[in-house]
């Protein structure tokens, strides 16, 4: 018979559910003949026989939150910035290309990836600036390098790395299939 279901309880009015609430500590119980008022700093009545140990308390099963921020859940990227800005949406479409790249990255890797995807939006900006103006100052060109080369180390720190597609035949297979195809015709031109 667990400690719930024990006539201690029920000579006090209290049904088994209410009496969990008395073990727990809960000082607003109910017992099942009515709402008693309750001394605030007196603790709730208690059998002659108390249970104090671990074991004898009831289990309290916990779950785990299932709320977490905007920010973990990906419909933030920053908090407090208008999530619609120009540099806002270029940020998330860049963290998704290379989260994309890289699906089973670690929460380090994602915040490396993170963290160079903001590089690479800077770098843009740079980049737009630089148009704009027609040119670049040395200042300004030596951030932009500066920033490059930590956003190389960053993406190489995860182990992405830039590679070719392969989208067909090489430059020197073309010119070699040129020079083929320019053979087989002369072989099947008539000769004088």
């Amino acid at each position: 018979m667990s400690p719930l279901q024990s006539d201690n309880y029920k000579g006090m009015g209290f049904s088994a559910s209410l009496a969990s609430l008395c073990l727990t500590g809960t000082r607003y119980a109910v017992p099942e003949s009515g709402p008693q008022i309750m001394a605030p700093n007196r603790p709730a009545q208690m059998p002659e026989t108390s249970f104090d140990s671990s074991a004898d308390r009831a289990v309290v099963e916990r779950h785990p939150s299932k709320q977490k921020s905007r920010i973990t859940n990906g419909s933030a990227l920053l908090p407090g910035v208008d999530q619609r800005s120009a540099w806002v949406r270029r940020a998330k479409d860049v963290l998704s290309q290379h989260l994309a790249d890289k699906p089973d990255a670690t929460a380090a890797e994602q915040a490396i990836i993170r963290r160079a995807a903001v590089l690479i939006v800077e770098l843009e900006r740079l980049e737009r600036q630089f148009a704009l103006a027609g040119e670049a100052d040395a200042l300004t060109l030596d951030l932009y390098g500066r920033v490059a080369g930590n956003m190389r180390r960053l993406l190489e720190s995860v182990g992405l790395e830039r590679r070719a597609k392969v989208v067909g035949m090489s430059l020197g297979d073309l010119l070699r299939e040129d020079q083929r195809r320019e053979a087989a015709a002369r072989m099947q031109e008539p000769q004088p």
